[in-house]
C-alpha cells in the first residue's frame, strides 16, 4: 500500500513540474509576442555616425528610452503597437518618423545639422534661462511651463538680450508697443527683429508689433532665439535677431491641456490635440486668456477717467500634415486670431482680427542638403480710438478713431549643406507682398509694399 502511494505522489509531483513548465514556456511566449524590437544606426549627413544621441520611441500614451553607443547604434524593447521614433543630438536638428506595428530592426536615421552658432540648450535647475549673453539658445517646454508667466512674451523677458518696447507685457499693452528688440537694437521704432511660427512671420504686416497671444502657449515646443544679425540665413527681416517659435508640424498623436486662473479676474485656458492616421495627421490647438488688468496711472495720480486696462483674445488653429518617408514632411495650417483690449480709460478700446494660412515643408537628403518651403497670408483688420483726458483726468474726448486694414503674401525658401566636418553653405530666397490702408477721421492713406530678397551664408571652422 505505501509503494502504490509513493508511485501515485511521485506521478502527481511529475504532473505539477509538467504545468509548471508548460505555464512558464507559454508566459515567455506570450511576453515575446507583446513585445518586438527597434534598432538601427544614427549618423549625421555625410554618414559619421553619431554617439550618445537621444532616441525615444512614444506609444499609446508610454515613452521608452535609450542612447546610441559609440557605433551609433541603439536598440530598444517595447509593445508591438504603432508609435513615433523621436531622435536627437546636440548640434543636429531633431528627427521624428512614424512607425506601425511592422518590425523595425534595421532603421538607417540621419540628423541634419543645426546652423553653426553658438547654442545653449536650456535645461531645468537653478537658473533656468543663461544670465549671459550667447548667439544662440533654445527654451523648452518644461522651462515655460516653470516660467509662471500667461504670455510667450514675459517668458522670453528672462531670456538675455531680450526687451519689448516698454516695460508692460502683452497682457496690458497696447498692440502697437508690443515690438521686440533683441541686444537693444530698433527698440524705439520699427522692430528689427524677426518673430516666426513655425518659419512663418509672426510680425504684423501693417505695423510691425507682435501679437504674441495669436500661438496657444499649451502647442509650444520649444522657443529658438538668435542675437544679433542673421540676415544671411533668415533674410531682411532678421537685421537685428530672429525668434522662432517651434510647434508640432508633423503627424503624432498627442493631448495637451492647461488651465489657470487668478486675481484680477484672469483666466487662461489652452489645448493642443493631434490624431495621425499612417502618414496622415490632424492637430487642433485652442486658447482663451481674459484678465481685467490694472489701472496703469500711480494712485496718487487717478482720476475718474482712469479705468483698468484688460484684454480678452481668442486664437486658434487646424494643422494637416503628412510625412513624405522618414525625412521629409509637409503642413497646411489654418488661422484665427481675435482680441479686445481697454488701454486705462472708458473711450481708449482697440479690437484685431486676423485670419492666416500657412504652407510648409521641410525635407533633408544626405546629398543634397536639407531644405525648408514657406508659403503664407494673412488678412489683419486692426481698429483704435485716441482720446485726449483732461488734466484734472476727470473727462476724456475722442480725438481719432483708425481702421487699419492690412494683408500679406510671403514665400521663403532656405536650402543648407554641411562641407566637410566644420562647413556650412547655406542660401535662401524670399519673397513679400504687403497691402495696408489707415482710414481715420482726418485723414484717408494706403500703400503696397513688395520686396524679394537673396542672401547666403558660408561658414567656416
Amino acid at each position: 500500500m505505501k509503494n502504490r502511494t509513493a508511485a501515485i505522489y511521485s506521478g502527481t509531483r511529475r504532473l505539477q513540474a509538467v504545468f509548471a513548465l508548460t505555464c512558464v514556456l507559454l508566459f515567455c511566449a506570450t511576453a515575446a509576442a507583446q513585445e518586438r524590437v527597434i534598432a538601427g544606426v544614427v549618423s549625421d549627413s555625410k554618414g559619421a555616425r553619431i554617439a550618445q544621441a537621444e532616441v525615444e520611441f512614444e506609444f499609446n500614451g508610454q515613452i521608452v528610452r535609450t542612447r546610441t553607443d559609440e557605433s551609433g547604434k541603439f536598440r530598444l524593447v517595447s509593445a508591438p503597437e504603432s508609435g513615433t521614433l523621436t531622435v536627437q543630438s546636440a548640434g543636429f536638428n531633431p528627427t521624428r518618423i512614424k512607425l506601425d506595428a511592422a518590425p523595425c530592426d534595421d532603421l538607417q536615421i540621419w540628423l541634419a545639422p543645426a546652423t553653426l552658432v553658438e547654442r545653449i540648450v536650456v535645461t531645468a535647475g537653478d537658473e533656468r534661462i543663461p544670465v549671459t549673453p550667447a548667439s544662440q539658445y533654445a527654451i523648452g517646454r518644461s522651462e515655460i511651463a516653470l516660467s509662471g508667466a500667461l504670455t510667450i512674451d514675459d517668458v522670453l523677458r528672462q531670456a538675455p538680450g531680450f526687451s519689448l518696447f516698454r516695460r508692460s507685457g502683452s497682457l496690458t499693452a497696447n498692440p502697437t508697443i508690443q515690438g521686440v528688440s533683441l541686444r537693444g537694437v530698433g527698440a524705439n521704432g520699427a522692430s528689427r527683429a524677426l518673430v516666426m511660427y513655425d518659419g512663418v512671420a509672426l510680425n504684423s504686416p501693417f505695423g510691425g508689433w507682435v501679437y504674441w497671444n495669436r500661438i496657444p502657449r499649451v502647442s509650444i515646443e520649444s522657443v529658438d532665439v538668435f542675437n544679433g544679425a542673421i540676415s544671411d540665413l533668415y533674410g531682411s527681416g532678421a537685421l537685428g535677431g530672429v525668434i522662432n517659435v517651434l510647434t508640432r508640424t508633423a503627424p503624432a498623436t498627442f493631448f495637451d491641456f492647461e488651465a489657470s486662473g487668478g486675481n484680477k479676474s484672469t483666466g487662461a485656458a489652452s489645448i493642443s490635440a493631434g490624431k495621425s492616421w499612417g502618414t496622415f495627421g490632424v492637430g487642433l490647438a485652442l486658447q482663451a486668456l481674459h484678465t481685467d488688468g490694472y489701472v496703469l496711472v500711480p494712485p496718487d495720480q487717478r482720476g475718474p477717467v482712469d479705468t483698468a486696462a484688460g484684454t480678452s483674445d481668442v486664437s486658434g488653429s487646424l494643422t494637416f500634415s503628412k510625412t513624405f518617408g522618414p525625412r521629409a514632411h509637409g503642413f497646411l495650417r489654418l488661422g484665427s486670431f481675435g482680441e479686445s483690449r481697454e488701454n486705462g480709460t472708458p473711450l481708449q478700446i482697440n479690437d484685431t482680427r486676423i485670419t492666416s494660412l500657412d504652407l510648409g515643408t521641410d525635407w533633408s537628403s544626405s546629398n543634397a542638403g536639407d531644405f525648408s518651403v514657406r508659403v503664407y497670408g494673412s488678412s489683419e483688420v486692426f481698429n483704435q480710438n485716441f482720446t485726449a483726458v483732461a488734466p484734472a483726468r476727470d473727462s476724456e474726448v475722442l480725438t481719432n478713431r483708425q481702421r487699419n486694414p492690412s494683408q500679406q503674401l510671403g514665400f521663403a525658401f532656405q536650402w543648407r549643406r554641411p562641407l566637410g566636418n566644420s562647413h556650412l553653405i547655406s542660401a535662401g530666397l524670399e519673397g513679400r507682398h504687403v497691402r495696408g490702408h489707415s482710414a481715420e477721421r482726418f485723414v484717408d492713406a494706403g500703400g503696397r509694399q513688395r520686396s524679394l530678397g537673396v542672401f547666403a551664408n558660408y561658414s567656416l571652422p
